[in-house]
This record gives C-alpha cells, sequence and structure tokens, in this order.
C-alpha cells in the first residue's frame, strides 16, 4: 500500500459550502472483496468528500518490451529525420584546421 498527499487544491466543482481540498492518492493490491469494503469505508467517512476507485492495469513484461522497442523505433526515426535535413559536411584534418587556424591568426595580427 503506497500513499502519496498532493497539495490542497480548488476543486473543480464547489461541494456544498466546501471549495478547497486535499487530494490523497492510494495504491493498494488486494483481493476482488477488497474493493467493496473500501468503496464502502470511504463512503462512512465524514472527511472524504468524494472518492474515485481506478483499477490500474500493470503491464507485463512483454508490453514493456514492445512499448520499449516503440520507443526506440520513434527515436531512430527522428535521428534518420534529422539527418536527412542536416548538410552534409566535408570532413577536414587536423592538419588543415590547423592550417586554417593559422591563416586566421595571420590575418588577425596583421590588421
Amino acid at each position: 500500500s503506497k500513499q502519496d498527499v498532493w497539495e490542497k487544491r480548488k476543486l473543480a466543482y464547489p461541494v456544498g459550502r466546501t471549495r478547497q481540498g486535499t487530494y490523497l492518492l492510494y495504491t493498494f493490491d488486494g483481493e476482488p472483496g477488497t474493493v467493496n469494503a473500501v468503496e464502502q469505508a470511504l463512503t462512512l467517512e465524514k472527511n472524504v468528500l468524494r472518492h474515485q476507485i481506478v483499477l490500474a492495469h500493470q503491464k507485463t513484461a512483454k508490453e514493456l518490451e514492445e512499448e520499449s522497442r516503440r520507443r526506440a523505433a520513434a527515436r531512430e526515426a527522428k535521428r534518420a529525420e534529422t539527418a536527412e535535413t542536416l548538410p552534409e559536411q566535408p570532413a577536414i584534418t587536423a592538419q588543415e584546421l590547423d592550417e586554417k587556424l593559422a591563416e586566421i591568426l595571420t590575418d588577425d595580427m596583421v590588421k
């Protein structure tokens, strides 16, 4: 069981005279009858204005692997798209770079 306390927020709509509330998120595992017991307890609790119980889907290893493959394919497609739009730059050797730098520095010193 896990509890996350979110900050106090304005409610989506007023409940009676109440306009703000503290939102809580509880995550729990339980048997099929657990949901009914939690539902009943929340309904009877005076301090709980509204509640919603949602079944969380846990992904299988196969689903996680497929999702990972899709993300990798999307990244690769994005890289390929970016590579197509960038102009091809000619390769330059270290010696050519040194010569160009020397030329620029010499020109700057002469001016």
